[in-house]
């Protein structure tokens, strides 16, 4: 009786543990992929205020409350971040559906402008009227100013990315793909670029004088950018050859994203942006390594 009971205690504990390994999601390490590509988003207009405490700091620049009112600014729209490139690992959910889920982790470096503006004044007009003492003509002396301010917030992002995928069919040489993606990063470098440029023009009935100055100056900000960013993929994945071999387990991607994106700095605070982007990736197949 009791080599029974316990007999019959084994088998439920067997039974129950191969219930269990059955239910475990089981992930393998599935691909190696590359992508570079770019997010289309608009670019932060820097107002006069932002850049006021740092025109103290760059060489030459006058100071741009005396810009006055008449110095307007010029938006700058929608704008492409440079190309980056991400490193991502990729691990396959053992699963016998059509659909193959992918835990995907990596490493992404980009580099981009956050914030521009672009302040621009001209004048044009008679400055003085001079009268001969001899024989009484007038000479005419007219004059155009112009002063032109530029700035550029540019910024290296590191980030740490995650995200999952979900594959239709990914054993046939071309498939589609779906997913979404979490990034989070900080700034390797923040730079604010600054120009000044200056133009006046002197002219009379015989003569002309002109003038003209270039100013230029480069800032490093002391605390750094961070980036958060919520993203879906829909792309295409390409088996390079058919054939069992390098070339094989060799894959292309082409995806399009949409992207919401926040950022903090000391310059532009928070900033909220959201646009498209491509990605173009090499990826490389792994042999099945179980979890």
């Amino acid at each position: 009786m009791r080599k029974t009971t316990l007999l019959a205690a084994i088998a439920i504990i067997y039974s129950s543990n191969v219930v269990a390994q059955e239910r475990v999601k089981k992930y393998e390490i599935g691909q190696f992929l590359i992508e570079t590509g770019q997010f289309q988003r608009n670019q932060h207009t820097l107002s006069r205020s932002q850049l006021g405490s740092y025109n103290d700091q760059s060489l030459g620049l006058r100071n741009l409350a005396s810009l006055g009112d008449t110095m307007r600014a010029v938006n700058f729209g929608t704008a492409n971040d440079k190309p980056g490139f991400e490193f991502h690992l990729l691990f396959n959910r053992v699963s016998p559906s059509k659909f193959q889920q992918r835990l995907k982790l990596g490493l992404g470096i980009s580099t981009g402008t956050l914030g521009s503006a672009f302040y621009r004044f001209e004048a044009t007009g008679r400055y003085d009227t001079l009268t001969s003492s001899q024989n009484g003509t007038q000479t005419y002396i007219d004059t155009t100013y112009t002063r032109q301010l530029s700035a550029s917030h540019s910024m290296r992002i590191t980030s740490i990315q995650a995200g999952y995928e979900w594959h239709y069919q990914p054993e046939k040489r071309w498939h589609w793909y779906m997913g979404t993606s979490l990034a989070l990063g900080v700034s390797t470098q923040s730079t604010l670029q600054i120009s000044e440029y200056i133009y006046s023009q002197s002219t009379d009935n015989q003569n002309s004088n002109s003038f003209q100055s270039n100013t230029y100056d480069e800032i490093n900000l002391s605390n750094p950018v961070t980036l958060q960013r919520l993203s879906g993929q829909f792309g295409l994945d390409f088996r390079i050859s058919k054939k069992d071999n390098f070339f094989g387990k060799s894959f292309l991607r082409f995806n399009a994203a949409y992207a919401l994106t926040a950022y903090q700095s000391e310059l532009t605070k928070s900033t909220f942006n959201s646009g498209f982007g491509f990605h173009l990736g090499y990826g490389f197949k792994f042999q099945a390594i179980s979890k």
